[in-house]
């Protein structure tokens, strides 16, 4: 994705607990734990700055949140926000959904 968006873009990934490299670390236990995670230092990295996040699957949800909490935080604003999801198609899961803090 760096290559994609050029030199002029700061681009920063990142890898859950319990996937690949991490696999034997203990899995998140909500959306807020990685957001909690990773957002004293993307506060840092974008200080007031507008900033773009991608998220994918359960990384919409958490770019998603991530963008919200910068928002209320920093004086930054999303310019950008794609987003890739699967419809829900369970009420278990929209339920589960819809018990995002907000």
């Amino acid at each position: 994705m760096a290559k994609a968006v050029g030199p002029e873009y700061d681009v920063f990934s990142m890898q859950y607990p319990g996937r690949q490299d991490r696999r034997l670390e203990p899995l998140l236990g909500s959306i807020a734990d990685p957001v909690d995670g990773l957002l004293p230092e993307l506060m840092e990295t974008v200080g007031g700055r507008n900033f773009s996040l991608f998220g994918r699957s359960m990384g919409s949800v958490v770019a998603f949140e991530t963008c919200r909490r910068l928002e209320r935080h920093t004086e930054a604003r999303p310019r950008m926000l794609p987003i890739d999801v699967r419809p829900l198609r369970r009420s278990r899961e929209l339920t589960a959904l819809t018990e995002f803090p907000r």
